[in-house]
């Protein structure tokens, strides 16, 4: 989670020439609407949070996916 926020704040303050955690997945991070600290800090968490709930969802459906080929 801290990773996907950090790439949301570097990339609103260095562009393209930032250097990233997950460079192959730039496009689906959010984009602040200013370089203000308030508006890079909200979505960034915003970022986090939508990472942290695929995370979820992902382990969730891998352990019912467990459990149903051992049924």
């Amino acid at each position: 989670m801290a990773a996907r926020a950090h790439d949301v704040a570097v990339l609103a303050l260095r562009g393209r020439s930032a250097c990233l955690n997950f460079a192959d997945s730039a496009w689906r991070l959010p984009i602040p609407s200013s370089a203000s600290d308030a508006d890079i800090r909200a979505v960034a968490i915003e970022a986090a949070e939508v990472f942290r709930q695929a995370c979820k969802e992902g382990a969730s459906s891998s352990s019912s996916g467990l459990e149903h080929e051992e049924a």
